[in-house]
C-alpha cells in the first residue's frame, strides 16, 4: 500500500507581508511501513527688555515652529501668496512605499486651507492651528471633523491662537495673541472652553508647551528679565518652577504622566543643557552632547519626554549651526540621530511616543540647491521610515518638497503638515494603510495511494487556499529546492519513495 500525508505550516513576514507555506510530505513505499517528513521658542528675554528684543525672542519661536517661514508673525499683514507654490506639483502620491497613508484632516475654512497639525493623542484626536480666512485659530479634530476652539481675545481685529499639545482626555493647551506681541497661555476642554492661564508676576506673556493626562500644564512666562518656567493645574493655578543652580533661566518644554518636566537650562559660557525637574526630586542636569565649552558646544532644545523618561530634541552649536536631532535614554544617555556624516542633510526630532518611536523631519539640499523637508519615523532599533510627501514631483527640479512631522502617538499615527495638490500647506495625518489580512493556505486532505506501476500519479491541490481581502493568490510548489508548479493544483508521477513538497501562497503584498 502506498500513501501520501500532507501537513501545513504558516510563515508570516513583516507588516503587510504575508507568506504562507504548506509543507506536503509524500511517502510512496512498497510495504505496510509508513513515515512522514515536515528648537525652540524659549529664547531668553534680556533684562529691561525692549519691544525689539521681545520681537526677536518671538521670532526665534516662530522659526522653530515654522521652519519654512510661511507663518505670518503677530501683527504682520497676511500674504496669501506665500502659501502658493507657483510650480506645477504634478501627480498626487498619497500612499508611501512604507505602507503609511497620508491624508488631509481639513481646515477651518478660507480660500487657502492652510493648517498645521501639532499633536495627536492615542484616540486620534489632534490639535494645531488653521487659517480661517482671517486669522489663525487653534483647532480640535475628533477624527472626523475640525472645530475652531476660538481665542482669548475675540474683541480685537488680530486675534490668533495656536494649539500646542493635547492629552488623552482631549484637553488642549497653547497660547493666544491679542493686539501687539503679547500672548497668554490657555487650557481648553469641551466642557469649559478656553481658559486663560495668566502670567507669572512681573511678566507680560505666557506660553503653554505641554500637558499630561493628569491635567498638569508646563510652559514659560516672559517679560522683563529672563523667561521663567511654570507648572499649572486646576487646583493650584500657575506656579513658578525656578531654575537649576548657576543657570540664567530654565524653560520647560514637555511633561510626562509621572510629572517629570523636561526643558533646557542656559549656563554662561556653556550654553543650554538638558534638564529634568519633578516636584519630588527637583532639578537633574542631564548635560549636553559634549560637556567641555568649545566652538562645538551644543545648545540643547528638548521637544518631548515619554513615560519611560526617554527624551528627544535638537542640538545646535553656539555658532547656531544645527547638529540635528538627539535621543536620550536614562540607561544609555545621548544618541545623535545625525550619524550618516552627510553634510547636506540634517535631522530634527519633534515628537516621541511611549514605544520609543521618534517623529520628525530631515532637511536636505542637493547638488542643484533644491531643498527637501521630509517627515520620518525612527526608533532605537535603528529603523528609519521616510514618510514621504502628500504630493510628489520628481520631474520638476525647482520643486521644493515639504512635509514636516511634529508628533507620533502610541499607535504609530503621525501628524504635521505638507503640501496639498494646489501647493498650500495643510494639516495632515500619516496612518498605516488598512491592514492586509492573512490569506489561508490549504493544500488539501491527507492522501493514501496504492502503487499503479513503476510510477504513481499524485495530485496536489491548493485551490482551497483563500484570502479574506479578495486578493488574487499566487502559488509555488517546491520539491527539493526547485519549483515544480505554479498552479493551484497539479499532478505529477512519483516512484516509490518519500517526498516533501512545499507550497508557498502569496497575496501579492510581499513574498
Amino acid at each position: 500500500m502506498y500513501w501520501i500525508k500532507i501537513t501545513e505550516k504558516n510563515f508570516v513576514g513583516g507588516y503587510k507581508s504575508f507568506l504562507y507555506m504548506i509543507v506536503a510530505s509524500v511517502l510512496l513505499v512498497s510495504c505496510q511501513n509508513s513515515s512522514t517528513s515536515a528648537l525652540e521658542e524659549e529664547q531668553l528675554v534680556q533684562e529691561q527688555v525692549s519691544q525689539q528684543e521681545l520681537e526677536a525672542a518671538l521670532e526665534e519661536m516662530y522659526e522653530m515652529m515654522d521652519p519654512t517661514g510661511k507663518l505670518p508673525r503677530p501683527g504682520e499683514e497676511i500674504d496669501l501668496s506665500k502659501f502658493k507654490v507657483e510650480k506645477d506639483l504634478g501627480m498626487m502620491a498619497k500612499i508611501s512605499t512604507t505602507g503609511y497613508q497620508v491624508d488631509s484632516i481639513g481646515s477651518l475654512g478660507g480660500q487657502y486651507a492652510y493648517g498645521v497639525a501639532q499633536e495627536i493623542n492615542n484616540s486620534g484626536e489632534i490639535t494645531g492651528h488653521s487659517f480661517n480666512g482671517s486669522n489663525y485659530h487653534a483647532f480640535y479634530y475628533d477624527g472626523n471633523s475640525m472645530t475652531d476652539i476660538g481665542t482669548l481675545y475675540n474683541n480685537v481685529s488680530y486675534n490668533t491662537s495656536y494649539g500646542i499639545d493635547i492629552n488623552n482626555h482631549g484637553q488642549i493647551v497653547g497660547h493666544s495673541y491679542g493686539s501687539g506681541y503679547y500672548s497668554h497661555a490657555f487650557f481648553w476642554d469641551p466642557q469649559n472652553g478656553m481658559v486663560d492661564l495668566g502670567v507669572l508676576p512681573d511678566k507680560i506673556s505666557s506660553f503653554a508647551r505641554g500637558i499630561n493626562d493628569n491635567g498638569q500644564v508646563v510652559g514659560f512666562s516672559s517679560g522683563s528679565s529672563y523667561a521663567r518656567g511654570f507648572i499649572w493645574d486646576e487646583e493650584n493655578g500657575m506656579q513658578e518652577i525656578g531654575k537649576p543652580q548657576g543657570a540664567r533661566y530654565f524653560v520647560p518644554e514637555a511633561i510626562n504622566n509621572h510629572g517629570v518636566v523636561v526643558g533646557r537650562a542656559y549656563f554662561d559660557n556653556i550654553g543650554s543643557k538638558l534638564v529634568i525637574w519633578s516636584e519630588a526630586d527637583g532639578f537633574t542636569d542631564l548635560g549636553s552632547l559634549n560637556q567641555t565649552p568649545s566652538s562645538t558646544t551644543y545648545n540643547i532644545y528638548p521637544r518631548d519626554i515619554n513615560d519611560s523618561g526617554q527624551i528627544i530634541g535638537d542640538a545646535y552649536g553656539l555658532s547656531g549651526h544645527s547638529n540635528g536631532g538627539f535621543f536620550w535614554d536614562p540607561a544609555t544617555g545621548f544618541y545623535s540621530l545625525d550619524t550618516d556624516n552627510d553634510n547636506n542633510t540634517w535631522y530634527y526630532a519633534m515628537g516621541l511616543n511611549n514605544n520609543g518611536q521618534v517623529a520628525g523631519y530631515y532637511y536636505n539640499v542637493d547638488e542643484n540647491y533644491n531643498y527637501t523637508y521630509s517627515a520620518y519615523i525612527w526608533d532605537a532599533s535603528g529603523e528609519f521610515i521616510d514618510l514621504g510627501q502628500y504630493n510628489e514631483n520628481t520631474n520638476d527640479s525647482y520643486y521644493y518638497a515639504i512635509s514636516i512631522a511634529y508628533d507620533i502617538n502610541d499607535n504609530g499615527a503621525v501628524v504635521g503638515y505638507s503640501y496639498n495638490a494646489e501647493g498650500y500647506n495643510i494639516a495632515v495625518v500619516w496612518n498605516r494603510g488598512a491592514s492586509n489580512e492573512a490569506p489561508v493556505a490549504d493544500a488539501g486532505a491527507d492522501q493514501t495511494l496504492d502503487a499503479t506501476g513503476q510510477t504513481t500519479s499524485v495530485t496536489l491541490d491548493g485551490s482551497g487556499s483563500s484570502d479574506a481581502d479578495g486578493d488574487a493568490l499566487s502559488y509555488s510548489w517546491i520539491l527539493d529546492g526547485s519549483v515544480v508548479s505554479t498552479d493551484a493544483s497539479f499532478s505529477t508521477n512519483l516512484a516509490d519513495g518519500s517526498y516533501t513538497f512545499t507550497l508557498t501562497v502569496s497575496d501579492g503584498e510581499e513574498s
